[in-house]
């Protein structure tokens, strides 16, 4: 089977995802929805940056293994959430910086 080029953007969007959770979490104040990779987040963010990049990379390798040719539209739903979850990664990051401050 041909390689599947959705892969290597689900991986460049893993990626994204993690350095505009850094930013919003780190910088911003915001507070991790997720609750495994909050808990993560809690001992360190090379600890959730770890478990982020490990647990996709797997979750997504196996997956491209696995499924059928009938299967792959996991694919195209998986980065169709990770591009979901970037466009209001960058809502919240342009509202909350450009919003000033209280006092």
């Amino acid at each position: 089977m041909a390689a599947d080029v959705r892969v290597p953007l689900i991986h460049f969007s893993n990626f994204a995802d993690a350095l505009c959770t850094l930013y919003a979490v780190g910088l911003l104040g915001v507070e991790e929805a997720n609750p495994l990779l909050s808990w993560c987040f809690q001992y360190s963010e090379t600890g959730f940056l770890v478990f982020k990049f490990v647990f996709v990379t797997f979750a997504v390798s196996y997956l491209d293994a696995v499924i059928t040719r009938s299967q792959r539209w996991l694919m195209s739903a998986i980065l169709s959430v990770l591009m979901i979850t970037l466009c209001w990664h960058a809502y919240g990051i342009v509202f909350l910086t450009a919003t000033p401050s209280p006092g």
